[in-house]
């Protein structure tokens, strides 16, 4: 009887054992498994994280060197305006009187815009200038050659001569340039020897009277 119940634990026990190397056996392949998936991830969240770790350093790299650059840059900036005051005395007791020198100097300097506009008055006053002695020239023809019979030919020219193009000041002048065209058509005959020209009126009538007369 004893025999037997130690055979039947020997039997219990070695099943027992087997079971315990099965559950070993089964949590060991687990958990290498499990070993094995982490190495994987960590290799590529390795590799990842290098990539990332490379780009950044590149990015550093190209970052200082720019910031290098601009250094040098800054640096030969403000050597070059230390150069310039240097030079227009700007650093001296006396540098108001420079800046104000520098501020002539810049007002000295000619505007295109206003030489140009200059220019154009020139040319509209030679031109004004031009049909003036016209006129006058055939204001004298008339004035010599004049009978009953020729009134209304001298009344058409001096009202064409009125409404020409040539009379009108040009638009495209500009304030300063208009003031000085105003102030050459205020006195024309301050520097020539021509004479003003005659009221329009006060020549209608008396060609009016000088024609009722001979009639």
């Amino acid at each position: 009887m004893a025999t037997e119940i130690g055979r039947h634990e020997r039997a219990v026990d070695a099943t027992a054992d087997a079971d315990i190397q099965k559950e070993f056996s089964r949590q060991r392949e687990h958990l290498e498994r499990s070993v094995i998936g982490l190495r994987q991830k960590l290799a590529r969240d390795s590799e990842m994280h290098r990539a990332d770790y490379i780009r950044i350093m590149q990015e550093n790299v190209s970052l200082i060197q720019e910031i290098n650059n601009l250094r040098t840059e800054l640096k030969a900036a403000r050597n070059h305006i230390n150069d310039l005051e240097a030079a227009l005395g700007l650093n001296r007791k006396d540098g108001d009187k420079a800046r104000q020198l520098l501020i002539q100097v810049n007002k000295s300097r000619p505007n295109p815009v206003l030489e140009a506009d200059y220019e154009q008055a020139q040319r509209a006053l030679a031109a004004q200038q031009d049909l003036i002695d016209a006129l006058q020239m055939k204001l004298d023809s008339y004035i010599q050659a004049f009978s009953g019979n020729n009134s209304n030919d001298l009344l058409k020219d001096l009202q064409s001569a009125a409404h020409s193009p040539y009379t009108k000041s040009p638009s495209a002048i500009t304030t300063t340039t208009t003031t000085t065209v105003q102030q050459s058509q205020s006195r024309p005959y301050s520097n020539s020897n021509i004479l003003p020209p005659i009221n329009n009126g006060g020549m209608i009538e008396s060609t009016e009277k000088k024609t009722s007369t001979a009639t």
